[in-house]
């Protein structure tokens, strides 16, 4: 019986045309007396990298190889984490080692020149592709003749022919239109032959963006095509598997993972599939467009099914989970980055991290050193493309903190907290996060994304209760994190230092840990209402009275609407009606002065209704109309919020 990598095997043979000369070069690597150890292919993408691997793969594996493929998506950002997915690599049969999409590892190459390549066996060939050329370090320190650059380009007219016959595309003046459109790019050609498939109609002369080609793909969604369907929730989800596409679609969940598979702009995705990023996005965009409410819909249940398998015992789940979340001050503080990776600690880290923070050192560093000298475990470093150092992060949990943490002036009251707390053990602390920009200063925000996520990863929580950590009130994104996400400042656990307060702020997940609180941050982006929620007199009601009372704390956190700890609530709410004024609202004169209605008569805490009207050139009767129009969408958009 065929297995899923045979029928996958299938589908890049017949795909695969041309590269003799790239695959000539590569050769190389096989030979038993050839200095060259390590392939790098590079070009930008849909250029055909991957299928040049898989092809490649396919040749050391008749030449005796034991071909291992790493796909640097599916890595999380916790130290070690590319040690883990290579294993154990013994001398016989000596393996290839390929190593795709090497851009997404937030730049790895010198922890794999310095650290991973020295321990494998001597046997191993190594083959890399990613966007960019190797960097300069492949050339230094003897590396340069072990290394074999292929840079790839656009397909040559013949081979460019041979794909488009592949693809059924024979007419001579249509494949003459497509050839001119793609450039020989392998992807294009795919894309515009399925396009043209599934819409004979389709102008070729209209084959000018992803959006046409995308539009052309789904056009057929509301007939209830099985694949079209699958099409879109692969579009939406970052991946999906067999289970995924039978339980929210109810088709045979085999049949359309294979159908997803075998078109040409999908890919592997470790046992999942992913769409091309490029016309994933634009399919998304497509379905937005078609049918808004049916993707937010979709997104909401793909995190509904996501969250059941992780807690069910498939951790690895969260980051696909994570991934659906719009909400850009969230992102900010979960997205990870793509220039940077996250390492262990390694010498000399503790005297550069000295070097780095300056002035920002406390009386307070000490306790730093000791977490790098006797606990360095408990700290995650960032570092760039050449390995030095951008930042770095301190946490622990109750369970895994070293036995003097608790005489830590800063961990100690937290760790204390956290026991009197139900659940307490359930808890991620960081205590430090330094992030360093190339002069010392600080950074952007990708840094403290990878070093949240990594710590997160490293905590060995997959579903923490609570996390503790330190915000500075001068940073507004780390600030507008913390309010978007609903967390607690703890007055009595800041700490003043001579550069300035530090605030504890905590985010208590709630029972159901932190699992729950990422649905419900999709679910809020996503405009879907739990079943049971209010009805709309009682939201009315609830809304009105919290515009009225917009800067009354204590009122804001009795209303209905609100939700949280009793010193969350009032912000929190806050929060909501002001995201709900910029996604409710759009960009033209009349929608921007409906928003400014509410938000200069109610927000403003200096406003008020006459002067509203007055700052806003309208008469009373016209101003009222408006505010009256604005706040019934403002209803409408709680009514369906999920609470």
């Amino acid at each position: 019986m065929s297995t899923l990598a045979d029928h996958l095997s299938t589908i890049g043979t017949r795909r695969f045309v041309g590269r003799e000369r790239e695959l000539d070069r590569l050769g190389e690597l096989l030979q038993a007396d050839s200095p060259v150890r390590i392939g790098y292919v590079y070009g930008p993408g849909g250029i055909g990298k991957s299928t040049l691997l898989t092809a490649f793969g396919r040749l050391a594996a008749d030449a005796g190889f034991l071909v291992k493929r790493v796909d640097c998506r599916r890595l999380d950002p916790a130290p070690g984490t590319l040690e883990r997915a290579i294993g154990d690599l013994g001398p016989a049969p000596p393996t290839l080692l390929s190593i795709d999409s090497f851009e997404r590892t937030g730049r790895l190459a010198a922890h794999l020149r310095e650290r991973v390549l020295p321990s494998l066996p001597a046997e191993t060939r190594l083959l890399i592709a990613g966007r960019e050329p190797p960097e300069a370090g492949w050339r230094r320190d003897g590396w340069g003749p072990a290394i074999r650059e292929v840079k790839l380009g656009p397909l040559g007219e013949p081979e460019a022919r041979t794909l488009l016959s592949l693809e059924g595309i024979d007419q001579p003046d249509l494949a003459e239109r497509v050839l001119d459109w793609s450039r020989g790019e392998p992807l294009a050609i795919a894309l515009a032959a399925e396009a043209l498939r599934g819409d004979p109609d389709l102008d070729p002369d209209r084959l000018d963006s992803d959006r046409t080609i995308a539009e052309a793909l789904v056009r057929h969604i509301g007939d209830g095509d099985e694949t079209d369907r699958a099409l879109v929730l692969a579009a939406v989800a970052r991946s999906v598997d067999s289970r995924l596409l039978e339980e929210l679609l109810g088709i045979d969940g085999g049949a359309a993972f294979d159908r997803l598979s075998a078109l040409s702009f999908s890919e592997p995705y470790g046992s999942r599939v992913t769409l091309h990023e490029r016309m994933r996005a634009a399919i998304k965009a497509v379905a937005k467009g078609q049918d808004p409410a049916g993707e937010r819909l979709t997104r909401a249940r793909v995190a509904e099914h996501l969250e059941r398998r992780i807690r069910a015992g498939e951790p690895e789940l969260i980051a696909e989970m994570t991934a659906l979340i719009e909400d850009p001050a969230v992102k900010w503080g979960v997205d990870g980055s793509e220039i940077h990776r996250a390492d262990a600690v390694r010498p000399g880290d503790l005297e550069r991290a000295a070097e780095l923070a300056g002035d920002r050192r406390t009386e307070l560093w000490p306790w730093v050193e000791r977490f790098f000298e006797e606990a360095p475990d408990r700290v995650v470093v960032a570092r760039d493309e050449a390995g030095r150092m951008a930042g770095f992060a301190i946490a622990v949990t109750p369970d895994n903190c070293p036995a003097w943490a608790d005489q830590d002036p800063w961990l100690g009251p937290w760790l204390a907290h956290a026991a009197a707390s139900p659940g307490g053990r359930e808890a991620i602390l960081w205590r430090d996060t330094f992030v360093f920009g190339r002069n010392g200063t600080s950074a952007g925000s990708s840094v403290v994304a990878l070093l949240n996520a990594a710590a997160t990863a490293a905590s060995g929580l997959v579903n923490p209760r609570y996390f503790y950590g330190p915000v500075d009130p001068t940073d507004e994104s780390a600030v507008a994190l913390s309010r978007s996400i609903g967390a607690e400042h703890l007055p009595g656990l800041d700490l003043t230092r001579p550069l300035g307060r530090i605030e504890c702020h905590r985010l208590d997940h709630g029972p159901d840990g932190m699992l729950a609180t990422v649905r419900s941050l999709i679910d809020r982006d996503a405009g879907v209402m739990r079943p049971g929620g209010p009805d709309r007199s009682e939201v009315e009601t609830a809304l009105r009275d919290a515009l009225r009372r917009f800067h009354n704390p204590a009122a804001l956190a009795q209303n209905p609407l609100a939700r949280g700890e009793p010193s969350r609530r009032a912000n929190g709410l806050r929060h909501e009606i002001e995201v709900a004024l910029e996604r409710i609202f759009g960009d033209s004169r009349q929608e921007i002065l409906l928003r400014e209605t509410i938000r200069r008569g109610y927000l403003d805490a200096e406003g008020g209704h006459d002067a509203a009207a007055h700052s806003l050139h309208l008469s009373r009767s016209t101003y009222f109309r408006r505010l009256r129009e604005a706040t019934d969408r403002l209803i409408d958009y709680f009514v369906d919020l999920p609470r």
